[in-house]
């Protein structure tokens, strides 16, 4: 069975900002750094109001993929910035490697297991694999849960919605 990544992503959008309220755009302006993929913001409107963007920069993305593996490069990039989203929610330190292993969790979770491998081989320069072994073991058992309980409320979500 093939995944429909495209179909994955705009679930993925739908369920931010309905559970979320945050707004993800895709497009091709370029971002504060040259070779920037992706970021996530907060940004306070008014006293009490918040606004929280994610942006995908698809020429970034385009250049840096080539062909091979932009929609996974594209799933891949959109769950980091989640990541660090889900991180800050749940007051946690930011890190990139933190982002890069809930990212990872939640693409084990939404992916079929035989596209699982295929999927990560052609997204292998995006995650540091090295260091997710440097992780302390109650840290990454956290970051587990995080995406757990992140795929728990998104399969609710489409239970519900679809």
């Amino acid at each position: 069975m093939k995944d429909n990544i495209n179909e994955i992503i705009k679930n993925i959008i739908e369920f931010m900002w309905k559970e979320y309220g945050v707004i993800i755009v895709f497009s091709n302006e370029k971002l504060i750094e040259k070779n920037q993929l992706a970021f996530y913001k907060s940004i306070i409107i008014e006293k009490r109001e918040k606004l929280d963007i994610i942006k995908v920069n698809l020429n970034n993305i385009n250049s840096y993929k080539k062909d091979l593996g932009i929609n996974e490069t594209k799933l891949f990039v959109l769950l980091h910035e989640i990541a660090h989203f889900l991180l800050l929610k749940a007051k946690y330190k930011q890190q990139e490697i933190y982002a890069d292993l809930i990212a990872y969790f939640i693409i084990q979770e939404l992916i079929f297991k035989e596209n699982f491998i295929n999927i990560i081989s052609n997204i292998l320069e995006l995650i540091d694999f090295e260091n997710f072994s440097k992780i302390d073991e109650s840290i990454s058992k956290d970051l587990k849960d995080i995406s757990k309980l992140f795929i728990y409320k998104y399969r609710k979500f489409l239970k519900i919605n679809k």
